[in-house]
């Protein structure tokens, strides 16, 4: 049994959604929707040590493509 976890961005006007889904795909993100939701990560890892670098690494990424994206 492993460490499950998935980062979730609540948009709910569906053109910013489509901007933001276009902008993240050109920077390498792989975007899922679900209605309102745009899922940006999903990972399964054994060790919870690791899963916590993952997920650090993972937000500082989104941080700095969100902090990209709003001051375009």
């Amino acid at each position: 049994m492993g460490h499950y976890y998935k980062i979730l961005l609540y948009v709910e006007d569906a053109q910013k959604r489509e901007d933001i889904s276009e902008f993240f795909t050109k920077k390498g993100f792989s975007l899922t929707y679900s209605g309102e939701l745009l899922e940006l990560y999903e990972g399964q890892y054994n060790l919870l040590d690791e899963t916590y670098k993952l997920i650090v690494g993972d937000l500082n990424d989104l941080s700095n493509c969100m902090k990209e994206y709003v001051n375009l």
